[in-house]
């Protein structure tokens, strides 16, 4: 049943597909495997800087406290 399941996906992923459309996915998810950490420390680093922007802004004392810092 999972074969026929599975075979059943396959052809309709291929109808939808061409090969030049499967080459292409192949190739952005190389690419983003390739880059993606360096912009996931970025946009860490940034919404670390966002958040204790705004808790600064609300003067949020236990954001402060929860991550170990004071104002």
């Amino acid at each position: 049943l999972c074969r026929l399941i599975n075979e059943d996906v396959n052809e309709q992923v291929m109808q939808v597909l061409g090969p030049e459309d499967l080459q292409s996915i192949i190739y952005k998810l190389e690419e983003h495997e390739e880059f993606f950490p360096a912009f996931q420390a970025f946009t860490n680093d940034l919404l670390e800087i966002l958040e204790w922007f705004f808790a600064f802004r609300r003067g949020d004392e236990a954001w402060y406290e929860n991550k170990g810092m004071s104002q």
